[in-house]
């Protein structure tokens, strides 16, 4: 065997090894030794497995939550697909890197990369490819977050119709692109088109789901915003309640979806002229934030003002007025860390 086919022999069984390991956080130190190897077998730094490691990176950092990390690491990997013109890595390295920048609040930057993919994309793949489906779906999102509802709309329909072309009647993906209709009409004020499409999406999730996932949370919590904000708070408790049903335990994973719509039951009630009820949710909220939070974090603003707020109907003065000062603290506390 010749010393080229030794260095082939070589990268071909960290390959294999490097395949076997999952995206998780307790193989991150794994994917660096494996990148220092690699640096040393393959001719230079602009190989291709130099970039998918860089990627299984910047792919670990992605599922603790360090984004700016991992944006990092995408760039560094694009930088590599970039030089090596290599479309298929371009294109999806652009749509991490969106993704990244999405989670971050960048919706601009989201926007450009997504933007980047999708050009890249329309070469590589079929018209009606559901991966061109997923990327008007990336960008329609990032455009709804920027309150370009009339753009935003476009790129839904486009991957509506690349969805339901390419997909079975029933697929998770034309569930979220109905949802994230529903949700573009109800920034428009549209409400009953709004219903119209969310109700679609959560047939669609009931029916391929199992009942405790957090998508079929979102789409009751959406539905009973809806219902909120037609005044009709009856019916979106009723869609609350739902949403929190069915196994769901609060976790660190999902307290900043619970706990709201326990607040939002409480203020449906509050509306109702139930302040005893509301009061009861509200702590049940409480009680879940002060595990999770320290005491200084925003979240407990909007809490303490629900208390105020219902204390005050109560005729409990004193109550409330303690709750509007912790209410008062906390925003005062936040706005001098923004300063």
């Amino acid at each position: 065997m010749d010393n080229s086919e030794k260095v082939n022999s070589s990268l071909q069984h960290v390959i294999k090894y490097e395949k076997s390991l999952y995206i998780s956080s307790n193989n991150l130190q794994e994917f660096l030794r494996i990148l220092d190897i690699k640096k040393k077998i393959v001719p230079n730094n602009d190989h291709v497995e130099i970039g998918f490691t860089i990627d299984r990176i910047g792919m670990v950092y992605t599922e603790i939550g360090d984004y700016k990390k991992a944006i990092d690491h995408f760039l560094k990997s694009l930088d590599i697909y970039k030089k090596l013109n290599d479309l298929i890595c371009l294109s999806k390295c652009y749509e991490r890197i969106g993704d990244c920048n999405y989670k971050l609040n960048d919706f601009k930057n989201s926007l450009e990369f997504h933007s980047k993919s999708l050009e890249i994309s329309k070469k590589i793949f079929k018209e009606m490819d559901p991966r061109l489906g997923q990327t008007h779906m990336n960008i329609g999102n990032c455009f709804l977050k920027l309150n370009k509802i009339d753009q935003c709309l476009y790129y839904y329909e486009k991957s509506l119709k690349i969805f339901k072309k390419s997909l079975t009647e029933y697929h998770p993906l034309i569930a979220t692109c109905m949802n994230n209709f529903g949700l573009a009409y109800y920034k428009l004020g549209d409400l009953k088109k709004s219903l119209e499409y969310l109700e679609k999406g959560l047939d669609i999730r009931l029916k391929v789901l199992p009942s405790s996932d957090m998508e079929i949370t979102e789409s009751f919590n959406s539905i009973g915003n809806c219902y909120f904000k037609m005044e009709n708070y009856k019916k979106a408790i009723e869609f609350y309640c739902k949403s929190v049903e069915d196994g769901r335990t609060v976790s660190l994973d999902n307290y900043s979806v619970i706990v709201p719509i326990y607040i939002n039951i409480g203020e449906s009630f509050f509306r109702l002229g139930d302040p005893i009820q509301a009061i009861g949710y509200y702590w049940k909220s409480m009680e879940i934030y002060k595990k999770v939070l320290n005491e200084n974090h925003i979240d407990f603003a909007r809490l303490y003002d629900c208390f105020g707020v219902a204390y005050l109907q109560m005729g409990e003065v004193k109550r409330a007025q303690e709750f509007f000062a912790l209410y008062k603290r906390i925003r005062d506390f936040n706005m001098l860390q923004k300063s």
